[in-house]
């Protein structure tokens, strides 16, 4: 803004000298300076915009990476309940040790799926 504030107070004193020559060089270079600027401020909005579109996408790609994640623990969720009433109606099935890793499994995704979700929601709600 100094910058531009001196310029215009050099174009003043010349174009209020009366060197018409002096002036119309002044006022071409003025014109000249501030197309290149827009032209860099017109290429760094681009590249912010490009950046912006990119952090989009990284969020619906792990948004797409939480929702598989909960797709494959409700299925665990859902197969290891069959397991456990198949267990109770038969008396056979998988012996308690499997039973358990199953089951831990099944806490380990579900514990990998919450921290997924708190992660995706501190991103998202930092960029709002």
């Amino acid at each position: 803004i100094d910058l531009y504030t001196n310029k215009i107070n050099h174009m003043q004193q010349v174009l209020t000298s009366g060197d018409l020559i002096a002036s119309r060089g002044i006022i071409n270079g003025t014109l000249d300076e501030v197309q290149e600027d827009c032209k860099l401020c017109e290429k760094a909005l681009h590249a912010s915009i490009e950046k912006q579109r990119l952090a989009v996408e990284k969020v619906r790609l792990f948004e797409k990476e939480c929702d598989k994640l909960g797709t494959e623990v409700r299925r665990v969720g859902r197969a290891f309940r069959l397991l456990e009433t198949q267990t109770s109606l038969i008396g056979g099935g998988p012996s308690e040790t499997e039973m358990s890793e199953m089951k831990n499994d099944y806490n380990q995704k579900q514990v990998s799926l919450s921290e997924l979700k708190s992660v995706l929601e501190k991103k998202t709600s930092h960029s709002r």
